[in-house]
């Protein structure tokens, strides 16, 4: 039996698993896009964000399970150009939000296809379209097919840039 994090006893069964991981010693060279490349493996993620002055991370997962096996294979990240790996620890607790989980079961992603979109419509101007809405991840513009792609850090900012 365990005797901490994921697994410890409470009141006769056992405590559920934070879907959340803190990341900390992280260079600020590191992007958005890096970071999720990095845990995205890992499952679905709800929200990351990156706190560059504090040189940390949190990623929320859907479900604890993909936030223990993240943390039980890699407890250390070696981002690219980092000297030492980054440390990955159990962040806070705290339930997914039921509105967003509504949305999650509606097929809700942190991606947002956008199609129709003018041959002159560069990258930076889907950013400046969409910023509005939270923090992007990356973009991608296909002009041959008139679509697009933006990536947001949260399931909730995709949701609101999509209504």
């Amino acid at each position: 039996m365990s005797t901490g994090g994921a697994g410890n006893m409470v009141c006769g069964g056992i405590e559920p698993l934070s879907r959340s991981v803190f990341i900390r010693k992280l260079s600020p060279a590191v992007r958005l896009e890096d970071l999720a490349n990095e845990v995205g493996a890992y499952g679905a993620i709800e929200s990351f964000r990156i706190d560059q002055d504090r040189h940390e991370a949190i990623v929320n997962f859907l479900d604890g399970q993909s936030a223990a096996q993240l943390l039980d294979e890699r407890p250390n990240i070696p981002f690219p150009g980092q000297p030492q790996p980054a440390e990955c620890t159990w962040g806070k607790k705290k339930p997914l939000p039921q509105e967003i989980l509504g949305h999650i079961q509606a097929g809700a992603t942190r991606n947002l296809y956008v199609g129709g979109l003018p041959e002159s419509l560069t990258t930076e101007g889907l950013i400046s379209r969409f910023a509005p809405f939270g923090t992007i991840e990356s973009v991608r513009v296909m002009k041959v097919h008139g679509n697009g792609y933006v990536n947001f850090t949260s399931i909730e900012a995709a949701v609101r840039a999509k209504e």
